[in-house]
């Protein structure tokens, strides 16, 4: 914790050494279930400070889970609630077309499994999400973990951001 004097966060570095290159294949780098409460889930651009509340409904219900390839700096937020002050944990990353290891973000939905308690079925989930080659030797792939309060995870991946975080 406590990356570049920010506080609660995180670089987050995943490593996938392999003895021969592989034509395909995917990691999550990371990935985080938590308790069902946590079922509001945000996208977040920040090169336009721009924060959607994806309104995903529960699991089965179509639309449950939605990936957006499209943000190509900033990531995933989950919260339990839509207020600036909810609890919140994001990922923070960069895409692979302006040099980053994040392909795409994944959010899914799964409150409706059951009770959200610590052993409750009942979770949602976020993922930071690469598929493709990987060569042979060392794959790194490096996220930002940021937890806080909804507004406060959307302010430092902003500032994740201004510092020019890979």
């Amino acid at each position: 914790p406590n990356y570049n004097g920010l506080g609660p966060v995180l670089k987050y570095v995943t490593l996938v050494h392999l003895p021969t290159a592989q034509a395909n294949g995917q990691v999550e780098e990371p990935t985080v279930y938590l308790t069902g409460n946590f079922n509001n889930f945000f996208s977040y651009a920040a090169d336009t400070n721009t924060l959607t509340n994806l309104n995903l409904p529960a699991y089965p219900t179509t639309g449950y889970g939605r990936e957006i390839a499209t943000i190509n700096y900033g990531g995933a937020i989950v919260a339990d609630g839509t207020a600036s002050t909810s609890n919140a944990l994001g990922f923070y990353g960069v895409n692979l077309a302006k040099g980053g290891s994040v392909q795409a973000w994944a959010f899914y939905n799964f409150a409706s499994l059951g009770a959200s308690g610590e052993y409750g079925p009942g979770t949602g989930k976020i993922s930071a999400v690469y598929r493709g080659a990987f060569a042979a030797g060392d794959n790194r792939f490096t996220t930002y973990v940021v937890v806080g309060t909804l507004g406060s995870v959307q302010s430092q991946m902003q500032t994740l951001f201004s510092q020019g975080a890979l």
